[in-house]
């Protein structure tokens, strides 16, 4: 008797199609959920990973094709969690499905939208707690431009990925 589960693969940087395809070719359920985006560099990927280095696969954890992934170029292993192979229940991928195939459908869900002039709080990176004025989204990417306050009265236009920004509805310090 055969008790296959959803296992979580670990992949080496950028190699979660190669996989893909290696799995799926052996005729093995494998999940790779992606996101389909315009890259404005035309050359650049069209696909993403919503989980980059990592793939699920519906299989058997004592099969024989099971111990093979582990060794596949691209491939670094399973994921284990206190020496316990990660099992990912049925109902979680099917909730991952529904999520990656809404933001599928509906690309704007991806990257937050504010509004010329909107204040916003950097949450990552090195400005991370900083605050400034929503500038620009720039066309084709995820990307934003913030204007910051940087000495008293200058300011100046950053470039940030999207994602690092948060609604703050408050009004600029006065300068002092």
């Amino acid at each position: 008797m055969t008790s296959k589960k959803w296992l979580l693969l670990h992949t080496k940087p950028n190699k979660e199609d190669f996989l893909f395809t290696e799995i799926t070719a052996r005729a093995m359920d494998c999940f790779y959920p992606h996101l389909r985006v315009k890259p404005a560099n035309p050359r650049c990927r069209k696909i993403k990973p919503f989980f980059p280095g990592y793939l699920f696969v519906f299989t058997d954890p004592s099969s024989i094709q099971a111990a093979e992934l582990r060794w596949l170029p691209g491939s670094t292993g399973w994921v284990h969690f206190g020496g316990e192979l990660a099992e990912v229940p049925e109902n979680v991928i099917d909730g991952i499905r529904r999520h990656v195939e809404q933001l599928n459908y509906n690309p704007r869900l991806l990257t937050p939208t504010f509004q010329s002039g909107e204040r916003v709080r950097i949450t990552e990176g090195p400005f991370s707690g900083w605050e400034g004025i929503f500038h620009s989204q720039l066309n084709g990417s995820d990307r934003v431009k913030v204007l910051l306050r940087i000495i008293q009265s200058q300011q100046k236009l950053v470039e940030l990925p999207a994602g690092l920004l948060r609604s703050k509805n408050l009004p600029w310090p006065k300068a002092g």
